[in-house]
């Protein structure tokens, strides 16, 4: 049976045991069971925004790591170091984008709401540069350490060095607009 409500001679009658139910009830369950279901959102979109946030801290931690690694004088122990530091900033920007294409969808506000603002594009646009200039830094540290395999005295030069270092800088300080265009976003800054 059709859970449809159809008319009978004076008023509408429910077609389906739900619908008996819910009528018998009355308006108090339906406000009771509408309340529930907006305090699931609400909590479901509070342990999304938490797990969006936990990621991007931990994004930006392990590009401070980095920072704090990469400098003048690299050992062979500090190369191989910053092979697994590397992952983790990988693992940690897969995570930050999981979250929040999750909160965008599951997220209290829903897809309308991120899709048709500019902001929120301008971010993602930020995103993908820090994970475009995050390639050169990779490779190299990944060429540094298959170099160290073959020949463990072979380090790298510091000009090199230097290099890979000022990129980090530039993606560190563009992760400084993240939270800023975060920020505005929730106070509804770029949309139409």
């Amino acid at each position: 049976m059709s859970n449809r409500w159809v008319r009978g001679a004076a008023t509408r009658q429910p077609c389906s045991t739900i619908g008996r139910v819910i009528e018998e009830a009355g308006p108090a369950a339906v406000e009771t069971a509408s309340a529930s279901s907006e305090g699931i959102a609400l909590f479901r979109d509070f342990v999304l925004a938490d797990l969006h946030h936990l990621a991007a801290f931990s994004f930006v931690a392990i590009l401070a790591v980095e920072i704090a690694l990469v400098r003048p004088g690299l050992d062979a122990a500090t190369i191989k170091r910053l092979g697994r530091i590397d992952l983790a900033f990988g693992i940690a920007a897969v995570c930050v984008l999981a979250a929040g294409s999750a909160r965008v969808v599951y997220g209290i506000k829903g897809p309308a709401y991120y899709l048709g603002n500019w902001v929120f594009w301008t971010k993602m646009a930020v995103f993908a540069l820090i994970g475009f200039l995050s390639l050169w830094p990779t490779l190299r540290i990944l060429a540094w350490k298959r170099v160290l395999k073959t020949d463990p005295e072979a380090l790298p030069a510091a000009e090199e060095i230097r290099q890979i270092r000022r990129v980090i800088h530039v993606e560190a300080t563009l992760a400084l607009l993240m939270p800023i265009l975060g920020a505005a976003m929730a106070r509804g800054y770029g949309l139409p």
